[in-house]
């Protein structure tokens, strides 16, 4: 349609501009006829403009009384509006009142002879809206419409719902000092426990909800499970997993469990180093770096 060299003066296809032509003397006939003129003209005005006309409006109506998503007994500002505009207008498709209604044919309830209708509010209904057009005159000759409830049945994606399932398992502030713990190497359930401060059955419970997500491994020896850091399939969350247990070494609470697991096992863990590139350890290489 258009030469494609950045720098190229733009040169239109022919073919194009006459349709943009065409589109545009379409635009101003209906321009022409709905500038105050739609309650005076002839019915038959509506035949002059062979194109399909869809009115997209803020504003619209109540049911009164109300009967159903898919009824009509509207009243309110758009019937005022509807009987005031063009009658080349096929189609209403109106909101602003966040009510369900459906004007149409079907149902013997066009107003002004033309079909309105409203999707109530907050996604909670889609107006499924078909077409039948003229192979004559290429207008619409006939309307359906039906409100369908929204559901929240579609299954989520399988990667996505993996990712928030790791998140769930991280949103818990015990998690996250155990996943601080375990970072450094594998660790006993027992000593798990004294560090945190927690009784066992809840230091327990914690790390087989980490296990069911993917994020740590145990094995037995004796009477006690040790448990480690999991290695997860999948590159994008075990960077998510890293990051985490990394930030959670920066955190004090973190830091006085790693203290107390030591005491209690009588041996230091050894950590990931501190990247300076990292913003959360710039300060602390600096700092090193100075002194």
């Amino acid at each position: 349609m258009y030469d494609e060299h950045p720098h190229a003066v733009r040169r239109a296809d022919p073919q194009v501009t006459q349709a943009i032509a065409g589109e545009l003397a379409d635009a101003r006939r209906v321009l022409a006829y709905t500038a105050g003129e739609g309650a005076s003209r002839p019915q038959s005005d509506a035949a002059i403009i062979p194109i399909p006309i869809v009115v997209l409006l803020h504003e619209g109506g109540v049911p009164t009384p109300f009967a159903g998503i898919d009824k009509c007994n509207v009243s309110g500002p758009i019937t005022d509006i509807v009987d005031r505009t063009t009658d080349a207008v096929d189609l209403f498709i109106t909101g602003h009142t966040h009510q369900p209604y459906i004007c149409t044919k079907a149902n013997g309830s066009l107003i002004d002879g033309r079909p309105v209708t409203s999707a109530s509010s907050f996604g909670r209904l889609v107006t499924d809206i078909g077409f039948k057009l003229d192979r004559r005159t290429k207008d619409i000759k006939q309307v359906t419409a039906d409100n369908t409830v929204v559901t929240r049945t579609q299954p989520a994606a399988p990667d996505i719902q993996t990712l928030i399932d790791r998140f769930k398992a991280l949103a818990d502030p015990t998690r996250l000092r155990i996943l601080g713990l375990v970072a450094g190497g594998e660790v006993c359930v027992c000593h798990l426990h004294e560090a945190l401060g927690i009784p066992q059955p809840t230091a327990s419970r914690h790390l087989g909800y980490l296990r069911r997500a993917g994020l740590v491994d145990g094995r037995r020896q004796g009477l006690w499970v040790y448990y480690r850091l999991a290695k997860l399939p999948d590159d994008v969350l075990q960077t998510l997993v890293g990051a985490v247990t990394h930030c959670a070494g920066h955190v004090d609470t973190v830091a006085h469990d790693r203290k107390r697991l030591e005491r209690a096992t009588g041996c230091c863990r050894v950590m990931d180093a501190c990247p300076p590139e990292l913003a959360c350890c710039a300060a602390a290489a600096r700092s090193k770096a100075s002194a």
